[in-house]
């Protein structure tokens, strides 16, 4: 493509576009690959049923990226859930 590593890709790599010295723009899509998003997992560790409620209601935003995942920079790989039977088996935790 023309590009001088390592004068250009810094400003690819941030998302910048560049114009060589014979008028092309090379833009970071044309030579870099996408992206891809973070790796993340999530302990969901609650000792009792009474811990239930409040998980749930202080999560939400939590509880939808992870149901949707539309987000293009987050992508949950485990949840790991430590808790007492009970807990597991409430209905409201299901």
């Amino acid at each position: 493509m023309g590009c001088d590593v390592r004068k250009h890709f810094g400003i690819l790599k941030g998302g910048r576009s560049v114009t060589l010295d014979d008028g092309r723009v090379i833009t970071p899509d044309m030579v870099l690959s996408p992206s891809d998003p973070a790796e993340s997992f999530v302990i969901v560790f609650l000792p009792h049923e009474s811990y239930i409620d409040s998980f749930i209601s202080d999560n939400q935003s939590l509880f939808k990226m992870v149901q949707e995942e539309k987000s293009k920079n987050f992508r949950t790989s485990v949840i790991y859930h430590s808790m007492p039977i009970s807990v597991i088996r409430n209905p409201i935790y299901r």
